[in-house]
């Protein structure tokens, strides 16, 4: 039975632990200006990241437009805006919608130049739209009457694990355990 279970835990590993069609970017960075409610709420010098999520074979082409994007969250100040991870720490404020996704890449998959332009939602507050700006590496978020929100940020690829060291792993680990199983099963056996 515990083969079994081993099986298909060594099965489930291999089967989703490789993201495949995916590229992760992390971004890091301080908010620069905060006027308004967002001044009360964030204040400046407090730490924001996040991550992008997009189609593989977008990047690879040196073009993300905004069926490319998979997802994107972004951690400033107990907040968390969210396009699809509902498991981000802090108050969850949903994405509304992504308005525009223009990214280029050059070949070694690094940002060129490119926008993300969006909306979120809060149903107390007013319609907050917000732009990534990788020309100037920034994050503008805020309407006049509520307030504005500057960020400085620095977006990287994750450096992925590839697919073949996960498999690699993963077999080796039921391996191991399906040896270490048998040993013991065979050296406290009665002897015929």
């Amino acid at each position: 039975m515990k083969i079994y279970l081993a099986s298909i835990v060594c099965a489930y590993m291999i089967g989703v632990a490789v993201p495949c069609s995916a590229v992760i970017y992390n971004y890091s960075g301080t908010v620069v200006e905060a006027t308004g409610a967002f001044g009360q709420l964030i204040p400046v010098g407090t730490p924001i990241t996040g991550y992008m999520v997009f189609a593989d074979a977008a990047v690879e082409a040196g073009f993300v437009g905004v069926n490319d994007l998979e997802d994107l969250v972004v951690q400033v100040g107990g907040f968390c805006v969210y396009l699809q991870d509902f498991n981000c720490l802090g108050v969850a404020v949903p994405l509304d919608s992504i308005d525009s996704v223009e990214i280029t890449f050059d070949l070694a998959g690094n940002v060129t130049v490119g926008e993300i332009i969006g909306v979120t939602f809060v149903p107390t507050d007013p319609v907050i739209p917000w732009l990534f700006d990788f020309d100037t590496n920034t994050l503008v978020a805020g309407v006049p009457d509520f307030g504005v929100l500057t960020a400085n940020t620095t977006l990287v690829p994750a450096i992925p694990i590839p697919g073949a060291i996960w498999l690699f792993c993963s077999a080796t680990l039921c391996l191991v355990g399906r040896h270490r199983h048998m040993s013991i099963k065979y050296r406290y056996a009665p002897a015929l």
